[in-house]
């Protein structure tokens, strides 16, 4: 997916390990229209930059030079000036010649021809040359060798020198002779890829810009500027920035460098979330991040050192195209469109590598351009890969409606849980809030009156909270129900209760509390399971007294008997039950609210009614937490005994 991911690193290899040809003194050319002359090219690294041509081309020098003996030529990354030079023999042919040079951004190029007064015509060419100023004006570094158009360039025999020096941009010395038939086609050819290239990423650009604005992802946005960035990269790599927009080399190579870091950046954020990289592979999104920064920061070191620079870009480089790859084939089987983003960075990186092996001597047809067909491509199915995750998107969003239609519904089912309105007698007045952690509370009470004139009460609390917890409350109200009759007392009432759950429900945990009230005798009876204690303030005594009947959490032992205790109370007295999800509420510091804080705020109240005590005490548990969205339910009860 990136630039030249692997190129350093496989010509390193490639070099050391290439098809080695049997090099000639002179080489003739009589008919052939493009001849790769890299095989026969000899050359020299000079460290000190200040040799002159009368140095390098005196016989003492001659044996310092080293032949290159192989297709491709070394590839260079130095601050160095290199001399190469080629031995000619064309006086048996008429055609005219040129000197082509691959590498259309090598800076300074000086090429010196032989002339008939034993002497050498210098040629001063290279991307450090304007255009219109070049001696053939094109983007290309071309030379005439032997040209009617140019009187000095009338080579029959010799030898060419030439020297290279670019410290600031990487450079291969690749070279063919061409004739000018040769370069006609060579010329329309690039003219016909080039053409074809720029408008297929500017068919896709305005494309997936009108998708953006109709969408407005954030993946189609990052990858609109990732496939600008890079084709733009790629463009100047072929000197087309050069030729129409910069034409001082030094501001196209710092422009090539800014944006060989700016599409590496976008590349990573692009896959950062387009494969929402922050939940499916938090750590490889935070490599990411890091990567970014640091790419940023190393553009700056181009101003200190430019070789530097093309290091640590490299290993930036290598860094994200592995994180990359990684990232693709371990969501390679979850999404589709995984799949699709794999496949056009395999597309990429396959072109790089054709590439480089192409120019290390392997015959490939279109050799030159692969970067540009391995980019195509990478744009196309980038493109249809957004459009299947919006499609996988989409259909997700539909079944999430669904499902929020279906948990609506039993919302509001769940809301039939809760009493619509209180028993009203002389004897009592009671109020009961509660507040769900989630939609559905895990939490619950309900209130029933017998034909004996005793209120029943239930509190349950559900291990968990939502939908299941909510779920689990329905089949508590049905067996309190069911059983209310039957039970002779709290504690038969909370074992039938406990049995039924039993039966019906493996996996349920559940704590409650059972009251019951009986005006004609003045009494309540509490049987608890696993539940909060309940809480008595005594008015004559100004006290709060907790009653913990023994017993464990429903749905735990099928026969389990609950202890149950019977109270004489006052007229003026107040009962208070609760979940848990008040004396467990904890601040911003991790501090529960606690019991004995819960009971002095219960005494700040008390002479509230029921209803507005209930509202004054989960405002006071809201305000210690001081979170959005509470972590357990709240349910609250308070009896007014007269």
């Amino acid at each position: 997916m990136k630039y030249s991911v692997f190129r350093k690193f496989i010509l390193l290899v490639l070099f050391l390990n290439t098809f080695f040809l049997n090099a000639k003194p002179y080489i003739v050319y009589p008919e052939t229209s493009v001849t790769n002359i890299s095989p026969n090219l000899y050359f020299y690294e000079d460290h000190t930059r200040n040799l002159s041509i009368q140095e390098v081309s005196s016989k003492d020098f001659k044996d310092k030079f080293f032949l290159n003996n192989r297709v491709a030529t070394p590839y260079w990354l130095t601050t160095s000036a290199v001399w190469g030079k080629i031995s000619l023999d064309l006086k048996k042919t008429k055609n005219n010649y040129y000197l082509l040079f691959h590498n259309p951004i090598m800076e300074n190029v000086e090429v010196f021809i032989p002339d008939i007064h034993g002497g050498f015509y210098k040629i001063v060419t290279g991307h450090g040359v304007d255009i219109n100023k070049r001696i053939i004006p094109d983007r290309k570094i071309i030379i005439p060798v032997r040209s009617p158009v140019y009187p000095n360039s009338n080579l029959s025999e010799g030898t060419i020198y030439f020297r290279v020096f670019s410290p600031m941009n990487e450079f291969d010395l690749k070279a063919s002779l061409v004739t000018e038939l040769g370069l006609s086609k060579v010329k329309e050819m690039d003219t016909a890829f080039i053409a074809g290239y720029t408008g297929i990423i500017i068919v896709m650009f305005i494309y997936n810009s009108f998708i953006f604005f109709s969408l407005r992802n954030k993946s189609y946005l990052i990858y609109i500027f990732y496939t600008l960035t890079k084709g733009i990269l790629i463009l100047g790599t072929q000197g087309i920035t050069h030729e129409y927009v910069f034409s001082d080399f030094t501001s196209d190579l710092w422009n090539l460098g800014f944006f060989g870091v700016v599409s590496l950046i976008f590349g990573n954020l692009f896959v950062k979330y387009f494969l929402n990289l922050k939940v499916k592979l938090p750590v490889v999104n935070k490599l990411y991040d890091v990567i970014n920064v640091l790419l940023s920061i190393s553009f700056f070191i181009k101003f200190i050192d430019a070789t530097y620079f093309n290091y640590i870009y490299f290993i930036f480089l290598l860094l994200s195209t592995i994180l990359s790859l990684t990232s693709g084939l371990r969501l390679y089987k979850q999404y589709l469109f995984a799949r699709d983003y794999t496949h056009a960075w395999l597309f990429s990186l396959t072109a790089e590598i054709l590439y480089t092996i192409a120019t290390s001597g392997v015959y490939i047809p279109a050799t030159i351009y692969l970067v540009q067909i391995g980019h195509v491509f990478e744009t196309v199915l980038l493109s249809l890969a957004l459009a299947r995750q919006i499609r996988y998107l989409q259909g997700e969003k539909k079944k999430l409606g669904a499902i929020e239609r279906d948990i609506a519904f039993a919302e509001e089912i769940q809301k039939t849980l809760f009493p619509r309105s209180y028993p009203i007698s002389p004897a009592y007045s009671l109020a009961g809030k509660y507040q769900p952690s989630n939609k559905m509370s895990g939490d619950f009470y309900d209130f029933a009156i017998r034909k004996d004139n005793i209120i029943c009460i239930i509190m349950v609390d559900v291990a968990g909270h939502g939908y299941a917890a909510g779920l689990i409350a329905a089949m508590v109200k049905v067996a309190f129900h069911e059983t209310l009759e039957s039970s002779k007392s709290a504690s038969i009432h909370q074992n039938e209760i406990n049995r039924i759950l039993s039966q019906n429900v493996q996996t349920l945990f559940a704590t409650a509390i059972n009251l019951r009230i009986d005006p004609a005798k003045k009494m309540f009876y509490v049987s608890r399971a696993g539940h909060m204690p309940l809480l008595h303030f005594k008015r004559a005594e100004n006290t709060i007294t907790e009653y913990f009947p023994k017993g464990i959490p429903l749905g735990i032992l099928k026969n389990h008997s609950y202890e149950e205790i019977s109270v004489k109370y006052k007229k003026g007295d107040r009962l208070i039950l609760f979940t848990d999800g008040i004396p467990e509420s904890e601040n911003i510091h991790g501090k529960a609210y606690g019991l004995n804080q819960f009971q002095n705020e219960i005494m700040n109240f008390i002479h509230d009614s029921t209803d507005s005590f209930c509202d004054n005490l989960i405002m006071k548990v809201n305000q210690w937490s001081r979170k959005v969205q509470a972590e357990d339910d709240i349910a609250l009860i308070a009896i007014d005994l007269h």
